[in-house]
C-alpha cells in the first residue's frame, strides 16, 4: 500500500463530517407521481412482451402475427400439423413423429435433409398403449 493512500485514509478517519450518519427520512420527497410510475411499468411490460414475441418468431416456433387481431385469432385455433414427439439420436440427427390429418409420419431430420421413414401410421391411443404394455399372465 502506498504512503499517499495511508495518509488519505487517515485523513478521512479524522474528518468528522464524513463519519456522521444521516437521519432517516431526512431527504426531501422525490416528487414522482403515481401516474408516471404506472406508465413506466406499462412501457416496460410492453417492451418485454414484444421482445418475447420477437424471440419466439426468431427461434422459428411460431411466426409473429402481423397484427394484434391475427395474434388473438390464433390463440383458440387448432393446428393441422402437430409434432407428437421428437428425439435426438445423435449430435446431428433427430427422429420426429408428426401427426397430420389423422396420419402419423416418422421422419429422420439431419444435416442432409429430412427422410420419411414411415408414413400412414394410425395414431396410437393412450388406453391401448398402456394395455399393450401389461403382461397377460
Amino acid at each position: 500500500m502506498s504512503v499517499t493512500r495511508r495518509i488519505g485514509g487517515g485523513l478521512v478517519l479524522l474528518w468528522p463530517g464524513l463519519a456522521q450518519a444521516q437521519q432517516l427520512g431526512g431527504g426531501g420527497s422525490p416528487n414522482i407521481s403515481l401516474l408516471r410510475v404506472l406508465i413506466s411499468l406499462l412501457v416496460a411490460l410492453a417492451c418485454a412482451f414484444g421482445l418475447a414475441l420477437f424471440l419466439r418468431a426468431r427461434m422459428g416456433q411460431h411466426p409473429a402475427p402481423a397484427s394484434l387481431g391475427q395474434w388473438l385469432s390464433r390463440m383458440g385455433t387448432s393446428r393441422r400439423i402437430e409434432v407428437v414427439e421428437a428425439r435426438r439420436v445423435s449430435a446431428y440427427a433427430d427422429l420426429c413423429l408428426v401427426r397430420n390429418e389423422g396420419e402419423e409420419w416418422l421422419l429422420a431430420c439431419g444435416p442432409a435433409g429430412i427422410t420419411v421413414l414411415r408414413h400412414g401410421l394410425a395414431p396410437v391411443r393412450e388406453d391401448t398403449a398402456v394395455a399393450g404394455g401389461k403382461d397377460a399372465g
